[in-house]
């Protein structure tokens, strides 16, 4: 096993539920309770031979048949150590509810608001808990299915003085785009 996959569990025994390496790259990968979340992001974070300084994203996964049927999963990136882990940690349908890594990862608010958004999950103690914080989507369960983005947002779907397709320019005779 990975020595930083070793330490981990070993750091945090009852927290981690599991370690293990997948795939033909051996990632690595850690499974913990969702209340030891934060704790172990900070470990992962401040000590020097982990060195976790970048939260590349922040996803989640519904498992509709499982009792824990939302997974939340963190990949890290050391960018001075040069390695990768996924933190993955469950929640049950009937309260979906984990603390958040804001504190540890600033980068971590939009990510989280992201996936509250997307798929109900909330993160405890997150500093902005609304919903349509972000234009990408409109939430169907704040506005109805159907509904139209936000007038806020700054694409151009929300700008109505924009045509498309493009007028002609005068590049139009030699590219056929």
């Amino acid at each position: 096993m990975h020595p930083l996959l070793t330490k981990l569990k070993d750091r945090f025994p009852d927290a981690v539920l599991e370690v293990r390496e997948e795939g033909p790259y051996k990632d690595l990968v850690a499974q913990a309770k969702p209340a030891a979340v934060p704790e172990i992001a900070r470990f992962l974070h401040d000590d020097p031979e982990m060195a976790f300084d970048m939260l590349s994203d922040i996803l989640s996964v519904d498992y509709p048949e499982d009792e824990d049927r939302f997974e939340v999963i963190y990949l890290l990136k050391s960018l001075p150590r040069n390695h990768r882990l996924r933190l993955k940690a469950r929640v049950p349908e009937d309260n979906p509810t984990i603390p958040t890594v804001t504190t540890v990862w600033k980068g971590a608010n939009f990510l989280e608001r992201e996936v509250y958004d997307l798929m109900g999950i909330k993160f405890a103690g997150h500093p902005t808990t609304k919903r349509g914080t972000h234009c990408a989507r409109t939430s169907p369960r704040k506005a109805g299915a159907g509904a139209a983005r936000s007038r806020s947002c700054r694409d151009s779907t929300s700008r109505p003085h924009q045509r498309w397709p493009p007028a002609k320019s005068r590049w139009s005779s030699i590219a056929p785009f």
